[in-house]
């Protein structure tokens, strides 16, 4: 009896983290998107700074 209860709980355990499994992939998914967009997006700010500053001084 014990060992049934023992053996439910954990295919209850295995199937909660199956079920979890795909939040954590996007979860993980967004935050790799949000990273890499703020990244590019600093990146393409210093750019912009870099090209203003050249033609400033380029006059």
């Amino acid at each position: 009896m014990i060992i049934k209860t023992m053996i439910g709980s954990i295919l209850l355990i295995i199937l909660l983290a199956l079920s979890f499994v795909p939040y954590v992939l996007v979860f993980c998914w967004a935050a790799i998107i949000l990273a890499s967009s703020f990244l590019l997006g600093h990146v393409v700010m210093l750019i912009i700074d870099d090209w203003k500053e050249k033609r400033r001084t380029g006059r």
